[in-house]
Formats: C-alpha cells, sequence, structure tokens
C-alpha cells in the first residue's frame, strides 16, 4: 500500500455530512487507491459508544475523518491513533469526500467567527455597538 491507497470515513445522514461524528448513526467509508475512489459503502455504527468510535475507525483502516461536528475527546482519540480529521466541514457527503481528494476541501467549510469580535446584539454590549473586548 502505497500513500495513495488510504481509507476515508465520513458520517452521514441522508447523504449529507452528519451533525457530529461521535453520535452518527451511519458512516460512509471510502477506499482510495492511486488517488482516486476504488470503493465505498455505507455501514451502520448504531449503538458505538462515541469513545470506542476512534478504535473503531483505526480498526477499520481509515486515516481519513471527514465531518462537522466532534466531541473534543473523541477528536484528540483520533489524533493519537494517526487518523487526520478535518472538522466544520458541510454538504453532500460524497462531494466533500472528491473535494478532499481534488485539495478543494476548504471551499466546503463552515465559516466561524472569532469570539469576541465583531458581533452584534451579542451577549456583551458594549458602547461601540459591537463585542469588542480588546
Amino acid at each position: 500500500m502505497n500513500e495513495k491507497d488510504f481509507k476515508i470515513a465520513v458520517p452521514i445522514f441522508e447523504g449529507r455530512i452528519a451533525p457530529r461524528l461521535d453520535t452518527a448513526w451511519k458512516m460512509l467509508l471510502v477506499c482510495v487507491e492511486d488517488g482516486k475512489i476504488k470503493d465505498e459503502e455505507e455501514v451502520r455504527v448504531v449503538g458505538l459508544h462515541p469513545l470506542k468510535m476512534s478504535l473503531w475507525l483505526k480498526q477499520e483502516g481509515v486515516s481519513v475523518v471527514i465531518c462537522s461536528g466532534v466531541d473534543g475527546i473523541c477528536s484528540r482519540s483520533l489524533v493519537e491513533d494517526g487518523i487526520m480529521i478535518f472538522p466544520r466541514i458541510a454538504g453532500c457527503a460524497r462531494e466533500a469526500v472528491r473535494s478532499y481528494l481534488d485539495g478543494s476541501l476548504a471551499s466546503m467549510a463552515v465559516p466561524t467567527r472569532p469570539f469576541g469580535r465583531g458581533c452584534k446584539g451579542g451577549r456583551f454590549r458594549g458602547g461601540r455597538g459591537g463585542t469588542d473586548l480588546m
């Protein structure tokens, strides 16, 4: 197996990336050979305890996880097991896999705002109309 042969896992719900990796009911497993999709399957993971997710993914031979949200403990376990994780990705699961392979996965990332900067109507209301605390 060379560096272009690996397996990608994506938690799915109705064909889209599920909101959480650690509570997903189904996983899309995609085998990549020589940089191209060779095979894929949907696997039910109902009943798999969130703390066992990393172990299960490692046993399945997964080296890349694309997800939306993930618990901090699960995320650390994945990293410790040598599995690369790409969180905050939304949209069609199969499109995300193709985007990862062609290098454009960042285009599917959910935009985030830095904490405490420029949020109007937030919890802290300052005299300048925002939450800029610095």
